[in-house]
């Protein structure tokens, strides 16, 4: 239900209240009604079908111009039966006295958007609006507006020009030149409230050899006439530079206030893409358009209507036709062979010119009564033959063109003809025989080809059957049976891709395959392709030839305490022939000729399976090979792709049974330690059994709890739980600012471990290593490890573990190459977010845990990565099963029932006015900067200046500081801050705020200091220790807020102290997020935690937000718990940040 504003509905909206709460202050509102009262009638100019308003007020002894736009919301809420109420009109308006106030430096351009105000609006737009609901105003066009306009402007000018030729002379040249554009164009950010005022009308010629001749005419909404477009290539590099255009003496387009459709604007991209490839020289009038060009030019005008010259090919605006495109509608013209003068004429819709039904362009289009259809890729075959066979029998008349209206056959060729496409035609037209010839068809009798394998005098022949039975039927009852000849062609296609010659022959179709390879590939491939379109033959001499289709291969294993063997073995075959057929597979070969002459297909079912093992397989171990010894995380590997591929294998029953022992944790016998016996959790005494489990058996793991659960407490269990059986030091590799934390939860916990912390000086540092035997734990940073690495590469430790251990999710980092040469008997590591950004940081901490696991990173993009970002849900189950024994992971939700609820609030604010107009102006020079990068650099090398360009967008959404120093006005979001943190302080709630950029952090701590608010500060800067001092005395009750970055603050930090979590500004990852709000919903919360997330209004932060959950799903899946994921973005995403 579509709705139009008109002066009734605007006048609603006018009230006196309305005006007061549109005006900038009280002055300005009371000044506006009283200057109301002044404005005569005549003085405000009402253009009814724009909705817009041209006015002059006069205030004192100056004058001002007015000029307001009124216009329905974009979205409007309905009922149940779909009835609209307009609840409210958005009006946007420009005076001329916002200039009086602007100063302009040498060369500097003024922006209209200095002066368009869309709310506080001044006394004289009030004015305006004031006297426009009383009545006061007079009907008029706007090119009338801007006629009067100009006159005023002009005289202002002049008079400017002899009073002052400085500042005043330029703001009336300014206003002379550009106002009357410059109101319209800031109404351009409202487009999809414009409907087209400017439309092209297409005038075609009929096609001939593939060439469609093109004019053009421009009509108006608002003119009664139309123009012929005299010069195509001049109006398109108008309307490409967005220039106005001049259609003839009293029209000129303009694109600020005349705008096409956007049929008509891809229509023009499309003439402007191929511009320099068209003949121009010729008629300026007129573009000869290839059949390429015109067809995607068609493809464009569904659902419109266009003009034919049905006998002219240059088109012409005279006896053009309108017909009426339908490219979705599927026809079937009629083809129908007639006896008549004792000849066989053929007669079709596709060349019935009389009756205005004919092909168009290349044979791709048929017109018929008023509408241009598009024919569908088999019809095409046949009449692009039949326009070929018309052009070539036309006639010129003074350019005019006249068809043949049939083409004659003999009677021999119609039931050759028949007996070829009879099938074909029938199937894809409305084929229509005279009884008098059908007589000559067998209608019912269809011979469909069959194809016989031969092997004659050492030879593989392939004939194909089907024209002796032709010829014997003919003889028969001499009448023409139907042959199926397309199936015919398709079984040739497939002879020819496999190395067949064709053999002459006076009846049957023989082909020979001279090369013995090419021929094994078309008996492993091809011979089922032709099953699928006729039967396949083999002669005696050809069933001699031994072929095996499948041998029966089993992989074995055997398992000791020491050592796992792997090989492959059959009955059937000797050793050398299986690792020679094992070598044919991995060179993915289709066949193998065995000792005996038998020729073995590698593409049986089972075969298959055996070859999706083998290549999934590849990077395990050494599995191609007669024997391999394999470690017990790659047995474990080879049995779960064993099951996966569904082969049957001997041997796995011992390997199978450490995986279930290590899935069933509860019934893991292990001791828990008596000191922590009152303060263990169940599921934490399952995290220690199962670490313990791992470790038993030498493998590695990932404890992915959520935030919050303790994962460290569950570390220290496992050590001490553990103790008499771990015989060398245990490694605790983490991030600088969580040694102390570490040390601290030691000292708790597990004062009975002897303790080296490796951090200071390097000298410091190297006597440090040199005494790790003599310690039971060792607690380093990354950072340092990766400096000391050398250091440590001949020290053997028990246990490696990484927290947060997300800080190796990129595989060709310094730190991943680091402590992968860690020296370790088991390998945990502990995360919140196995999974920040993509599926390749999974595979690179089980490159640490269980190296080789998931085989090499390039085989598990191929094999997991790209199938799963493309939805296949069969490799998302495949790796869930896969990584199950090696990841645990259990949220609050279900483990935690005592723990406080989460209360999580997206609050949207609105920017300041000062701020969305900085905004808006910033939003549209980086979508020009972005474009114009992404297209001299490519997409893929833009990415730092266009994550550059998002940055400085989401650093204004949170105060235009942050970007532009010397701003002096508001934010939206520290107003709402302010709110919120008054709040919360008044009910005795403590708080936590986050924010990513430390700048921010500056200008929150200011208003803080001038609220006299006390609180603690904490960055990236803060030494170690002096953040775990500053958390336990805020935890102790010291102050009520707690300012922190989001990097530095966000993980590994016990601030329950806080009930209330600000983020300030959002990250692109919410798992982020998610790890800095569990600072302080986690284990030790008595209290109901509420989180805020302080979003801006309209602005890049909802669109991200969008586009977070988009990314999220398929990772909640795969974790089976929470996760978060923003991966690379895509072009279009990017863009779609910026609409």
């Amino acid at each position: 239900m579509s709705l139009e504003l008109d002066y009734q509905t605007i006048v609603q909206f006018l009230s006196e209240q309305k005006l007061a709460y549109f005006a900038k202050n009280r002055k300005a509102f009371e000044k506006g009604i009283d200057l109301a009262r002044k404005i005569k009638k005549e003085n405000i100019q009402y253009d009814q079908e724009e909705n817009a308003i041209f006015a002059k007020v006069e205030d004192g002894k100056n004058e001002y111009w007015v000029f307001i736009d009124f216009a329905l919301p974009l979205y409007m809420s309905q009922d149940f039966f779909g009835n609209i109420e307009i609840e409210n009109i958005i009006i946007t308006a420009a005076c001329s006295c916002s200039l009086e106030n602007i100063t302009f430096e040498s060369e500097e351009e003024i922006d209209i958007e200095d002066f368009v105000q869309f709310e506080d609006f001044c006394r004289h737009i009030i004015a305006v609006l004031k006297s426009f609901a009383d009545g006061k105003y007079i009907l008029n066009s706007l090119n009338k507006m801007q006629e009067t306009l100009s006159q005023m402007l002009e005289q202002k000018l002049n008079e400017a020009i002899e009073k002052e030729k400085t500042k005043n002379s330029r703001i009336y040249q300014f206003i002379s030149s550009n106002f009357e554009e410059s109101y319209i164009k800031f109404s351009l950010d409202n487009l999809s409230k414009k409907s087209p005022n400017i439309f092209l009308e297409k005038y075609f010629g009929s096609s001939s050899n593939d060439i469609i001749t093109l004019k053009l005419k421009i009509k108006t909404s608002d003119l009664k006439r139309d123009y012929v477009v005299s010069n195509i290539p001049e109006f398109l590099k108008a309307y490409e530079q967005k220039q106005p255009f001049q259609f003839g003496k009293n029209f000129v387009s303009n694109p600020t206030y005349h705008f096409f459709g956007e049929k008509d604007k891809k229509f023009l991209d499309v003439l402007l893409k191929y511009l320099n490839f068209l003949d121009l020289e010729t008629e300026k009038n007129t573009l000869y358009l290839p059949a390429k060009i015109a067809n995607e030019i068609i493809e464009i005008l569904d659902n419109e209507e266009i003009f034919i010259s049905f006998d002219y090919f240059v088109a012409n605006y005279y006896d053009a036709q309108k017909v009426k495109v339908d490219l979705c509608t599927k026809v079937k013209p009629k083809i129908s062979f007639k006896l008549e003068d004792n000849q066989v004429r053929l007669y079709s819709d596709l060349i019935d010119i009389a009756n205005r039904k004919f092909l168009y362009g290349d044979g791709s289009y048929f017109v018929s009564d008023g509408t241009l259809y598009k024919l569908t890729p088999e019809q095409k075959i046949f009449s692009s033959i039949i326009k070929k066979m018309a052009e070539a029998n036309r006639v010129f008349n003074f350019f005019k063109v006249e068809y043949v209206k049939f083409f004659t056959l003999n009677k021999e060729d119609f039931c050759d003809f028949m007996n070829k496409y009879y099938l074909f035609l029938d199937q894809h037209f409305e084929l229509e025989i005279d009884p008098d010839l059908k007589k000559f068809i067998l209608e019912d009798y269809i011979i469909k080809p069959k194809l016989y394998l031969e092997f004659e005098n050492e030879r593989f022949v392939a004939r194909i059957s089907g024209m002796n039975e032709i010829f014997d039927t003919i003889s028969k009852t001499k009448k023409v049976p139907l042959f199926d000849y397309f199936s015919l062609f398709e079984i040739q296609s497939i002879l020819f891709a496999y190395g067949f010659n064709e053999i002459k022959s006076d009846q049957e179709f023989y082909y020979e395959c001279l090369d013995p390879d090419m021929f094994m590939e078309f008996l492993a491939e091809g011979v089922s392709q032709i099953q699928k379109i006729t039967d396949v033959y083999y002669s005696e001499d050809f069933k001699k030839l031994k072929i095996k289709k499948d041998v029966k291969i089993i992989p074995c294993l055997k398992y000791s305490k020491h050592s796992i063997d792997f090989w492959l073995e059959s009955n059937e075959l000797e050793s050398s022939e299986l690792k020679n057929i094992l070598d044919a597979i991995k060179k993915k070969k289709k066949y193998y000729k065995l000792k005996d002459g038998s020729i073995l297909i590698l593409d049986s079912p089972n075969m298959k399976k055996l070859v999706s093992f083998i290549d999934s397989a590849s990077d395990i171990g050494q599995v191609i090979k007669e024997k391999a010894e394999l470690s017990l995380q790659e047995a474990v590997a080879i049995t779960k792709l064993l099951d996966e591929s569904g082969i049957q294998a001997t041997g796995v029953e011992s390997v199978k049974s450490i995986i279930e022992k290590i899935e069933n944790i509860k019934e893991t016998d292990i001791q828990i330690p008596v000191e922590l016996q009152g303060v263990l959790r169940d599921y934490q005494k399952l995290g220690i059994k199962w670490l313990s489990s791992l470790f038993e058996n030498e493998l590695g793991g990932i404890l992915a709890d959520d935030m919050g659960l303790g994962k460290t407490l569950q570390v220290l269990g496992f050590i001490l739980a553990n103790k008499q059986k771990i015989k060398k030091p245990v490694l605790a590799i983490v991030p600088t600012s969580l040694i102390y934390n570490w040390k601290q939860e030691i000292e708790k916990f597990a004062p009975g471990l002897k303790t080296l912390i490796i951090d200071s000086t390097p000298a410091k540092r190297k006597k440090a290593i040199e005494k790790i035997p003599e310690y039971d734990i060792v607690i380093t940073s990354y950072a340092l490890l990766r400096k000391d690495i050398e250091l440590y590469k001949d020290i053997d430790f028990s246990v490696c573990i990484l927290d947060e251990a997300q800080y190796i999710k990129n595989p060709h980092s310094q730190i991943k190459l680091a402590v992968k040469e860690i020296c370790a008997d088991a390998k945990f590591a502990l995360t919140g977010t196995p999974i920040e950004n993509n599926l390749i940081e999974l595979w690179s901490i089980f490159d640490f845990i269980l190296p080789g696991y998931l085989g090499g990173a390039e085989k598990f993009v191929e094999r997991f990565a790209m199938p799963i970002y493309s939805g296949d849900n069969n490799a998302l189950e495949k790796l869930k099963k896969l990584i199950k024994p090696f990841v645990l992971r259990r949220v609050k939700q279900d483990v935690l029932i005592e723990l406080p609820e989460l209360i999580e609030t997206n609050i949207q604010v609105a920017m300041s006015p000062e701020q969305e107009k900085i905004y808006k102006q910033f939003l549209v020079s980086a979508k020009k900067e972005i474009e114009k990068e992404i297209d001299s650099a490519g997409f893929e090398k833009s990415q730092i200046k266009i994550f550059s360009l998002l940055t400085r967008l989401r650093q204004i959404c949170c105060h235009p500081k942050l970007v532009f120093e010397d701003y002096k006005g508001s934010s939206g979001k520290m107003e709402a801050l302010k709110e919120i943190l008054q709040d919360c302080l008044e009910s005795g709630h403590r708080v936590i705020i986050y924010s990513q950029w430390t700048s921010m952090l500056s200008i929150i701590k200011k208003m803080l200091d001038k609220e006299k608010i006390l609180y603690f500060y904490l960055d990236g800067a803060t030494k170690a220790e002096d953040r775990v001092e500053m958390v336990n005395r805020f935890n102790s009750g010291e102050r009520n807020v707690f300012l922190l970055s989001l990097k530095a603050g966000g993980f590994g930090l016990n601030i329950t102290g806080a009930d209330v979590v600000i983020h300030f500004d959002a990250w692109w990852n919410p798992a982020v997020e998610n790890q800095a709000t569990a600072r302080a919903h986690r284990l030790g919360q008595k209290n109901v935690v509420q989180s805020f997330k302080i979003i801006t209004k309209n602005s890049i932060e909802e669109k991200i937000l969008a586009l977070q959950q988009k990314k999220k799903d398929l990772f909640d899946s795969l974790i089976e718990a929470s996760q978060s994921f923003i991966g690379k973005f895509s072009k279009e995403e990017i863009l779609e940040l910026l609409e």
